[in-house]
């Protein structure tokens, strides 16, 4: 049958289904205060001001986290503007390559 087998038409179907799903459901949801919020307005100020060094969080200097999630969030902010679905994508994207890693490992 080619590149998939019947055996595995099933598994990567449902994959992609599941993926449809979970990236599908991140802009319907308003953003979960305080958490949720806090880490999205740390890359809106970074993609605002232009400054991706210093993360800021209400103009205070905030380096209570590591900045790759505010970098790869203000990146999506770049691309697709400041938005529910843009600011949870990073987080979304990572959790679903976490759980094809086990998946796969498993």
């Amino acid at each position: 049958m080619g590149l998939l087998s019947k055996r595995r038409i099933l598994p990567v179907l449902t994959m992609t289904l599941a993926m449809v799903l979970w990236m599908s459901t991140l802009a319907i949801r308003p953003l979960y205060e305080p958490d949720e919020g806090r880490y999205a307005e740390v890359p809106r100020e970074m993609f605002v001001s232009g400054d991706w060094v210093t993360p800021r969080l209400n103009g205070v200097k905030f380096f209570d986290k590591p900045p790759l999630q505010y970098w790869a969030t203000a990146s999506a902010y770049t691309l697709f503007g400041p938005s529910e679905w843009t600011a949870r994508i990073w987080s979304a994207l990572v959790g679903l390559l976490g759980a094809l890693a086990a998946w796969w490992a498993a």
